[in-house]
């Protein structure tokens, strides 16, 4: 399914059509294509909990554009990553997810969030772009660093919230923050769980660059992307591949996934997940997850 809707986008995008509202499988992604370009749109209410659904919808999403002898169209050029959510682009992973016993269910979606990350950081055939206006922690946070232009806008809220839970950001996101603002920063947010807003992000290297509203920010992903887009496919997947390669090798994202799994087990991180998700109304839009990170200090 997902590869048809991709090949028809293609299709209608080269003659200079688009489509809009497409939903994914699951419906928690909306996809608008024109030409070269696809903007994948999150909305999986109440607040884009990044669960079991809305990791399959995606992962179906970047396995469908990467290239092979199967598809004849090429993958888009530029795919943007947006919320419909106007406070939340990702805040975090289902902790319910994380909670003894270790399910055969849980165990797949934990795989299939590192296997998310893994396709954003390793496709060289599409450029991707985060828009972010909203709070992106935890994995949330780990998605847009995978991404390869990160671009805020003033209601950007970036922090990495994994510690104050028991476990550590295992997707990814110790591996590739430090890279962008410094290890000793990326030490600092991950071990105080410290937000940081989008202008201060764009200083830091955190993201690419700050818009101060929401009409320029996507005024200006959408200019972004409409420049690399018009250059040849060959050149900027050329150019993805002569970057030097600043990740480790993928065994240790492994070895990470199977550390995050071993804390996710103890007594005391499942302590402080059940307090979480107390606090947090099941993960629903209310004071605790508006604060965080903040309100994570109610945790002790």
């Amino acid at each position: 399914m997902m590869k048809h809707l991709f090949s028809l986008a293609a299709s209608l995008g080269a003659i200079g059509a688009s489509i809009v509202s497409q939903k994914s499988a699951r419906g928690t992604l909306t996809f608008t294509y024109s030409p070269n370009i696809t903007r994948v749109t999150i909305s999986n209410p109440p607040i884009n909990v990044f669960d079991a659904n809305l990791a399959s919808d995606l992962l179906e999403f970047l396995l469908s554009i990467q290239p092979s002898n199967t598809m004849p169209l090429s993958p888009p050029k530029v795919v943007i990553l947006a919320s419909a959510d106007a406070d939340f682009f990702i805040p975090h992973i289902d902790l319910l997810s994380i909670l003894p016993p270790q399910t055969a269910a849980k165990t797949a979606f934990l795989d299939s969030c590192t296997q998310v990350t893994a396709l954003l950081r390793n496709t060289t055939t599409t450029v991707f772009i985060t828009e972010i206006d909203g709070r992106a922690s935890g994995i949330g946070d780990e998605i847009l660093l995978q991404t390869d232009l990160r671009f805020a806008g003033p209601g950007a809220r970036l922090s990495q919230l994994e510690t104050a839970v028991g476990v550590f950001p295992g997707g990814g996101g110790m591996k590739a923050l430090p890279s962008q603002i410094s290890r000793a920063r990326a030490l600092q947010y991950a071990l105080t769980n410290e937000a940081v807003g989008g202008a201060k992000a764009a200083d830091l290297g955190w993201v690419n660059g700050y818009f101060d509203s929401k009409e320029t920010l996507r005024m200006g992903v959408d200019e972004v992307a409409r420049k690399i887009a018009l250059r040849p496919a060959g050149a900027l997947e050329g150019a993805k591949r002569a970057l030097p390669r600043l990740y480790p090798h993928e065994a240790e994202y492994e070895d990470d996934l199977k550390k995050f799994s071993d804390l996710a087990g103890s007594e005391e991180t499942a302590a402080l997940v059940k307090g979480y998700i107390e606090l947090s109304e099941n993960q629903t839009r209310g004071w605790f997850e508006l604060g965080v990170p903040e309100s994570l200090e109610e945790l002790f």
